[in-house]
């Protein structure tokens, strides 16, 4: 038989009239009463709007969001999405991966597409999207879709929750002076990324006010294994060569372990070398990587607190940005 208002009230002691009002969010009354009357309805499948329980008494339900990224097959994104997964389990929130090729569709468009299909807030990871150039047509975006970004943007516009990059480096520089390393080098990441010349600049900045230590050698990466390779061919033709070098992330420092190692380069004897990211593979590297830790649960932690607070308060988007701390894994190769 399908539930009724009736049959509600009769299991709750309730009038018709109370769950009428429960049920559509216009109750003044809260509490207990409120969730004896949904969870009695929910046990006989009465069909309920969730949005609007959530919305009028803060009732738990499960939050759908969408992470929206330009996904590769790389361990960097398993380890952000495992970490976000992570952070989505404990936070009782559901979360579902969404790859876009943004050569190939706008994402304004692919944001309404995705409201459209029942998400109740996006996180952004997409390094292309500039979002303050998108900022007309998001503002036409629907009220209930509530937006995050977890990449850092020149000109933001959006909530971003994000690693203190500027620290990374800073915290590599300080690692070498303590080690005695006093000529360094830097390979780069891409420098129309934000985050890469955060990074540049947190250890540029550090070498700068040491009167012993020397930026001796940059190289332009692209967060690569291959331009961490070619990185090294052009180090190799150096004539003075730094005694220790900060690669911008793991992956370039992979690629130039494994070719200094087959030129004979004794890791940290000759070379010392730090990271960026902490992936899995920097602790099984020969020799394993010294690196900055980026805890990508600790950081969905934050985003997901944020998007509850913002679902609850209807927040529009005002571009504050939140730093998510990193810190230092010292391995073998420094």
């Amino acid at each position: 038989m399908k539930p009724t208002l009736k049959s509600i009230a009769d299991l709750t002691g309730m009038s018709i009239s109370t769950v009428s009002r429960v049920l559509r969010g216009e109750s003044k009354i809260r509490g207990e009463s409120v969730d004896h009357i949904i969870k009695v309805a929910k046990e006989l499948n009465y069909t309920l709007d969730e949005s609007l329980l959530y919305k009028s008494y803060n009732y738990e339900k499960r939050i759908k969001v969408a992470l929206v990224t330009s996904f590769q097959v790389e361990e960097f994104f398993a380890s952000m999405f495992k970490g976000l997964s992570e952070a989505a389990s404990e936070k009782n929130i559901d979360l579902c991966l969404f790859d876009i090729d943004t050569n190939k569709y706008d994402i304004p468009s692919f944001l309404k597409h995705i409201s459209e299909l029942g998400f109740d807030a996006v996180i952004l990871f997409v390094t292309t999207f500039e979002d303050h150039k998108h900022l007309e047509s998001l503002s036409k975006l629907p009220d209930n879709l509530q937006l995050v970004s977890i990449s850092p943007s020149f000109n933001p516009v959006l909530e971003t929750v994000t690693f203190d990059s500027y620290r990374g480096g800073y915290i590599i520089a300080d690692h070498f002076n303590t080690k005695k390393f006093k000529d360094v080098g830097i390979i780069t990441g891409p420098l129309v990324r934000y985050e890469a010349l955060l990074r540049k600049n947190g250890f540029s900045d550090y070498v700068q006010h040491q009167s012993d230590m020397n930026l001796i050698w940059t190289f332009n990466g692209n967060y690569s294994i291959e331009s961490g390779k070619d990185a090294y061919k052009a180090f190799r033709e150096l004539k003075v060569k730094p005694r220790a070098i900060f690669g911008s992330n793991d992956s370039m420092c992979i690629g130039f372990i494994l070719e200094a190692i087959k030129d004979g380069v004794r890791i940290p004897e000759d070379l010392a070398i730090a990271g960026y990211d902490d992936i899995k593979f920097s602790k099984h590297i020969l020799p394993s990587l010294t690196t900055i830790r980026t805890s990508y649960r600790e950081l969905g932690l934050v985003a997901l607190d944020l998007i509850e607070r913002k679902i609850i308060n209807a927040e529009k988007p005002i571009g504050n940005i939140s730093l998510i701390p990193v810190s230092l894994i010292q391995r073998e190769s420094t």
